[in-house]
């Protein structure tokens, strides 16, 4: 359908979100990316080795997507310090 906001295929209205929901949950997985896109800058230009501390109100669980996925979050500390991906 054109013009309606959609979640993956289904569109808002079907899972009960109204379309601003969907705005909010982008725009959080956007400022996640962004984050995690600047944390592997930053190893790239001062080195691997180069602690980042990131804080911030995120007004998401630790196990929320846009954490998880995009910003690539973890509590797993195995995954943190033997992982090849910079994890926050």
């Amino acid at each position: 359908m054109q013009g309606v906001p959609t979640h993956g295929e289904v569109p808002c209205g079907d899972l009960g979100a109204s379309p601003c929901a969907c705005l909010v949950a982008l725009d959080r997985a956007i400022a996640g990316e962004t984050l995690a896109n600047f944390h592997q800058r930053v190893g790239e230009v001062h080195g691997e080795d180069t602690p980042v501390l990131a804080m911030g109100e995120f007004n998401d669980e630790p196990f929320d997507l846009s954490l998880v996925q995009y910003a690539l979050s973890t509590r797993q500390r195995a995954k943190v310090l033997g992982g090849t991906s910079p994890r926050l």
